[in-house]
């Protein structure tokens, strides 16, 4: 069979391959050693990637325990009479350099001024 008794011969199903959207080119026969390659590359990237989702899982319940020990930690200031929301407010300031905690702090005193409070 010539290259173009091939094309003629398979173009049909090319066509209406195309217009579904599917590739209707014949595959090469894979082989035992084909298929053992690949199942060597796919199980130590899947065992890679199962390793990091692990990670990440064991992360995400740390930082649930974490969140739920905070919540204790402020759930006991409050019941000493403490305000909590001004101590998270601290906290969120502690965090940032003391000019920028400086200049909000002058900026919502210009604007409390402005408008009389």
């Amino acid at each position: 069979m010539t290259d173009e008794q091939y094309d003629d011969a398979w173009m049909p199903d090319l066509e209406a391959a195309a217009r579904a959207g599917k590739d209707a080119r014949p595959r090469m026969k894979e082989t035992a050693e084909d298929r053992a390659a690949k199942a060597k590359a796919l199980g130590s990237t899947g065992q890679r990637i199962l390793e990091f989702i692990h990670r990440y899982e064991a992360e995400e319940s740390d930082k649930i325990e974490a969140a739920a020990r905070m919540k204790a930690v402020m759930e006991e200031a409050k019941g000493e009479g403490f305000n909590v929301k001004a101590i998270k407010k601290i906290i969120a300031d502690r965090k940032r350099s003391p000019d920028e905690v400086r200049e909000e702090e002058d900026t919502l005193r210009l604007y409390r001024e402005a408008i009389g409070i």
